[in-house]
């Protein structure tokens, strides 16, 4: 099972591979193995775990689930899917790491209970 989170799952739909390289491995010694988290759509098999794939409505990443979404729906990979913050504005990107915050809270739970239920 993998839980993910607010996440961009098409990275190359932002910025470049030299961009990414700048921003995120500043050095590039292991470019190829950047390069291989570019895209992991690209990556994805029906192999692929059981998923809880969340996001808050008021991220501005919030966009970049749905092509996740739709290729585990693509493989019918079994997935559990979440949008919090209707009704919470301060409820943005990674909201579940604000432990006051009732959905972070509620979200944090639920996953738990994702990883310890059987298959």
């Amino acid at each position: 099972k993998i839980a993910l989170n607010c996440g961009i799952y098409d990275v190359g739909s932002i910025i470049t591979e030299d961009e990414m390289c700048d921003w995120y491995v500043p050095s590039c010694i292991q470019k190829n193995i950047a390069i291989s988290f570019f895209n992991i759509l690209d990556y994805m098999t029906k192999d692929f775990p059981e998923t809880y794939l969340m996001l808050s409505v008021n991220d501005l990443l919030a966009k970049h689930t749905a092509p996740m979404k739709k290729k585990l729906e693509e493989f019918s990979i079994p997935f559990v899917y979440r949008e919090f913050g209707q009704d919470e504005p301060a409820d943005g990107h990674v909201f579940h790491l604000n432990m006051r915050s009732e959905n972070g809270k509620w979200v944090n739970q639920e996953e738990m209970e994702f990883f310890v239920k059987p298959n």
